[in-house]
């Protein structure tokens, strides 16, 4: 039996939040099938870690991001990861899950999903974050979406103890991040990447 997280709080300022662009408001049903193209992502987790699936779409040439659908849960099995998920737009395309875990890949798509595996590869992990933040706005319904609306706004550099903060970006709290990050693999790319600004967030 698995357990589902739910959050509908509002976040408050560390002064260290990764993503300033996030936006937590309604996405309403017919803008969400008003998009052109879905794209959706898998993080996968079983015990101490959650399973995350996302459902997003870009708009405004792909600088606005919309987080609209997750299933978000600890202890899942496969049969109740494809019965939740089947109920979203899992299955009307291409997802792109964690290639960490092949098998559990391979038993999505004995259940009718079309997973491909990330491609991930060294620095994929801030090159995808630096990417998210360089987008205009990621909206985030936190009624449909309410994992991904306190991971997103409460993503935050770790302080080192002497008034700043350590290098690299926490492995932490970050599972849809990761999920929304795999979701997007194919049309985030490499060319203009650029350094990681700390200036951004005011440090």
């Amino acid at each position: 039996m698995y357990r589902k997280i739910e959050y509908l709080g509002e976040m408050t300022g560390t002064g260290a939040e990764v993503f300033g662009n996030v936006t937590l408001r309604e996405i309403a049903q017919d803008k969400i099938e008003g998009f052109d193209r879905i794209y959706r992502g898998i993080d996968w987790g079983y015990g101490a870690d959650p399973f995350v699936y996302v459902g997003t779409a870009l708009e405004k040439g792909g600088r606005e991001l919309y987080i609209f659908e997750e299933f978000y849960a600890f202890g899942a099995s496969f049969d109740e990861i494809a019965e939740n998920i089947g109920t979203m737009t899992a299955k009307k395309g291409i997802i792109t899950a964690d290639s960490a875990e092949p098998r559990s890949n391979d038993e999505m798509r004995a259940r009718g999903f079309s997973v491909r595996a990330a491609k991930k590869g060294q620095g994929s992990v801030e090159y995808g974050i630096r990417k998210l933040c360089g987008l205009e706005r990621i909206i985030i319904d936190p009624v449909r979406c309410p994992s991904a609306a306190r991971e997103f706004a409460g993503y935050a550099l770790t302080p080192d103890g002497n008034g700043g903060f350590r290098g690299g970006f926490p492995d932490k709290d970050n599972h849809t991040i990761d999920a929304v990050r795999y979701a997007l693999e194919e049309r985030f790319s490499r060319r203009n990447v650029g350094s990681f600004d700390r200036r951004k967030l005011g440090l």
